[in-house]
């Protein structure tokens, strides 16, 4: 709460470049309740602290790792609850395909706008 505050306050300020990125990252930390290490992971849809951490400690340690998995092997670790661990794995791999694709066609986005930008005008 007091992170968020205080990242509109840097905005307000015109600070987005020193402290506002600071605390932007943390907020989002604390929204989703982890730590560092796992909190790329819990931006997979249906991927909350606990199970970015266990997909954290069997060695799926990125969107991309979790996208490229199996889903039978994502089952073994208990993700969904009794006979829908499979539907959870194959859920959780197409949302980590999916968030992958999102962040491909933004970065692509982004590359036309700064091309324009970079482009001499005549």
């Amino acid at each position: 709460m007091h992170a968020g505050k205080m990242a509109r306050f840097c905005e307000e300020l015109g600070w987005t470049s020193d402290l506002a990125p600071c605390f932007a990252a943390f907020v989002k930390r604390l929204d989703a309740g982890a730590k560092p290490e796992v909190l790329e992971l819990t931006e997979i849809h249906g991927v909350g602290v606990v199970r970015a951490r266990a997909l954290y400690e069997a060695g799926y340690q990125s969107v991309r790792a979790v996208s490229v998995a199996k889903p039978e092997d994502l089952s073994k670790l208990q993700l969904g609850r009794g006979r829908n661990a499979g539907m959870w794995a194959s859920k959780i791999v197409r949302c980590a395909k999916e968030l992958l694709e999102k962040r491909a066609r933004q970065l692509r986005q982004l590359a036309e706008e700064v091309e324009k930008v970079a482009q001499p005008t005549t």
